[in-house]
């Protein structure tokens, strides 16, 4: 039916030229383009008091970047006489992939913004390094002060962003705060990441044995490392659930799931839909109906009842455990707090349900 998508570090005065290592963070003085080749355009050295400088990091191999261009090439010609300047910044070159300058060229116009290229990855650990940003397409926007504005994908609220920017009505404090969520959630991502780095290796050689006491053993020690981590709480629940232990697994991640260790309601909501999503093609009876219900109540509680997905998700769950009435009013509640891309998604979701639904005699 769908696909909803899938730091605490201190911050660094950064003076008004940062040097590699430092940290990005928007509110402060961006570091310049330094170790670049210019592609398109004329070399950018500085950033000119009273101008706008809109990065767009991107690759030629990056399919995402590719999608974002046409609309980076409108903000540009639709700017140009703001003092505006849009630059794109290349940058994680790989072996095989179609040249920057090639790419560029054959593009023409429809790149018709400076285009820079990274050496040496200086450029990208420098920025991307350190704004903990691990994916492109990654824009900045730095504002008529020099001071990072906005850090983020172009895909998600960097219009309404830069309008704000352009105008000079952001609330600077507020975009700060945005920014320092989203590092500390890349940094909670990447200490994830040493965490499964350190530990999946023993889990997955010992289950692929099936030495099942080692598995869950090397499972625990993950878990222990940060017991509110729900992707460690998944990783435990599916050793004990391929050992054979599936009540158990069932059993253990609805406590953990109802003892608030996960807090992260997207999260909660991707887990219960994984196990509910009609496209999988899973037997009702081997579908953990019980865990599904308590993920998404969790994440529902967590997004006080008016996240349209979730309450989706949690239709669907009361659906498959056979109690339509409760299946349809919810989908009618998500549907309510929906937006319209969403409503005309869910619409026929709740044709289904009411489709479902017993009848009244003599009807």
């Amino acid at each position: 039916m769908k696909t909803w998508m899938l730091a605490g570090l201190a911050a660094l005065l950064l003076t008004s030229t940062a040097a590699a290592g430092d940290d990005v963070i928007v509110g402060q003085p961006a570091p310049t383009l330094t170790d670049v080749n210019w592609v398109k355009g004329s070399p950018v050295t500085e950033w000119k008091k009273g101008e706008i400088y809109v990065l767009d990091f991107w690759a030629t191999w990056c399919g995402p970047c590719k999608k974002a261009i046409p609309h980076i090439n409108e903000l540009a010609k639709a700017h140009r006489g703001d003092k505006v300047n849009v630059i794109g910044v290349a940058v994680w070159p790989h072996d095989g992939m179609v040249p920057t300058d090639k790419f560029v060229a054959e593009k023409g116009d429809d790149m018709d913004y400076s285009i820079a290229e990274d050496v040496g990855g200086k450029t990208a650990q420098r920025f991307m390094d350190g704004s903990l940003s691990n994916g492109i397409p990654t824009v900045f926007v730095i504002d008529r002060e020099g001071q990072v504005a906005w850090i983020g994908n172009p895909f998600e609220g960097m219009d309404d962003a830069f309008k704000q920017i352009l105008a000079g009505t952001q609330d600077k404090a507020a975009f700060a705060a945005a920014d320092k969520a989203r590092r500390d959630s890349a940094a909670r991502e990447e200490a994830r990441s040493a965490r499964l780095d350190k530990h999946m290796p023993t889990i997955s050689a010992a289950a692929k044995a099936k030495d099942w006491p080692k598995a869950l053993a090397a499972a625990d020690a993950l878990l222990a490392e940060d017991p509110s981590d729900l992707y460690a709480v998944q990783v435990k629940y599916k050793v004990m659930h391929d050992s054979g232990d599936a009540a158990g697994a069932t059993r253990f991640a609805v406590a953990q799931v109802k003892g608030g260790a996960a807090a992260d309601p997207m999260a909660l909501n991707e887990w219960a839909w994984s196990i509910v999503d009609p496209a999988q093609k899973v037997d009702l009876a081997q579908r953990d109906l019980e865990l599904a219900m308590a993920a998404a109540v969790r994440a529902d509680d967590l997004t006080q009842h008016g996240e349209a997905s979730i309450i989706d998700t949690l239709a669907r769950v009361h659906f498959l455990k056979g109690d339509v009435a409760k299946a349809i009013e919810l989908e009618r509640k998500a549907i309510e707090v929906a937006d319209a891309q969403q409503k005309a998604q869910l619409q026929p979701t709740l044709d289904e349900y009411l489709k479902a639904a017993p009848q009244p005699k003599g009807s």
